[in-house]
Order: C-alpha cells, then sequence, then structure tokens
C-alpha cells in the first residue's frame, strides 16, 4: 500500500482490547461509560475545528478545488485554508438540494474566490481541479465512504481525470462495517 510499512487504522484498532466488564456492576461501570460518553462528546464537539488546523497541509496556493453539499467540516477546512492562501473553489450545486448554492454562498461571503456549477458540468470542469474535498457522514472499514449521493458523481470524475479526493471526517465518523449492502445502514 501507498503508507509503506504502517500499520492500517483497522489493525490499530483490532490490537486494542477491549476491557472486560462482565463482572462488574453497573455501579462500577458509571465512571468509565461517563468517561467514554464525555471523550466522544468532545471529539464531536472539536472535529470541524480539529479537521480545519489540518487545511494548510492539503490546499496550496493557486489550486483550483472542487466540492459540493453543504458539510461544515468541508466549509471550515476552505475557510482556514484561506487564511494563508489564494485558491479558488468550483462548487456543483447538488441537486436536487442544492445545498451547494448555501455552500458557494458562505464560501464567497468569506472572500474565498468560489464558482457554482451544475452537476451536470462537474465531469466537464474536473480537468482544471487540482483537488477534490467532500465530507462524509460516515468513514467505512475498507475506506469507502457513506456520503451523498452526488458525491459518487464527483469521485468517479475525479476517479478518471486522476485528480486527488480528500475526505474530511472526524474520528467519530469511522464506522466497523463494510459497506456490502444497505441492511447495513438500516439496522
Amino acid at each position: 500500500g501507498s503508507g509503506g510499512d504502517a500499520p492500517s487504522l483497522m489493525k490499530m484498532l483490532d490490537a486494542i482490547e477491549a476491557p472486560d466488564f462482565s463482572r462488574q456492576s453497573a455501579k462500577d461501570l458509571k465512571k468509565p461509560i461517563h468517561a467514554a460518553i464525555t471523550e466522544l462528546d468532545d471529539e464531536i464537539a472539536t472535529a470541524h475545528e480539529n479537521i480545519a488546523d489540518q487545511a494548510i497541509e492539503h490546499i496550496h496556493a493557486n489550486e483550483i478545488i472542487l466540492t459540493h453539499a453543504k458539510d461544515p467540516s468541508v466549509e471550515a477546512f476552505l475557510r482556514a485554508a484561506a487564511k494563508k492562501r489564494q485558491f479558488e473553489v468550483i462548487v456543483a450545486e447538488s441537486a436536487p438540494s442544492n445545498e451547494g448554492h448555501i455552500t458557494a454562498a458562505a464560501l464567497a461571503r468569506a472572500g474565498i474566490a468560489t464558482t457554482l456549477i451544475a452537476d451536470c458540468a462537474v465531469f466537464a470542469m474536473m480537468a482544471r481541479v487540482n483537488k477534490v474535498i467532500v465530507g462524509a457522514h460516515a468513514v467505512m472499514a475498507n475506506g469507502g465512504i457513506y456520503a451523498t449521493a452526488s458525491c459518487h458523481l464527483l469521485a468517479l470524475a475525479a476517479h478518471h481525470h486522476s485528480v486527488p479526493l480528500v475526505v474530511c471526517a472526524g474520528m467519530h465518523q469511522l464506522a466497523p462495517l463494510f459497506p456490502s449492502g444497505p441492511e447495513h445502514f438500516n439496522t
């Protein structure tokens, strides 16, 4: 793989031994459960900020970025990069919800050069794009993502044109499931 000798995230997570709580009383479990919930709550509360802190490493001067829909992590990521770099963002409208219109307006208000395009123009514009940046509801165990339907269009066009695709997702969005069918998402 591209990570050399680095272990995969799944191997690292599998190596962590879960504590055995089967012999503990409910009273004894209260503190560790509360600590775990507090840690998860903190991760969720700071996820956008933590993701945005990495923006400068991924977005370079004068790049053309393509995104779509409305995702607070992606918006925070692009705003953070815009504090130090000049770049342009092309936003696909994400029909029929047209969330891309909201994202384009927000980025333009933040002073980022923004162009809104119809979804059908994504493939034609991809040859000009340096990077695609999307959000996700979840990142699956095999590296696939569970995201809005229009994300698939962006991913296919990016793959065809060999354009890197960056997914902005927090640790709390890592899912242990493999996407083998819709039944995994409806249980």
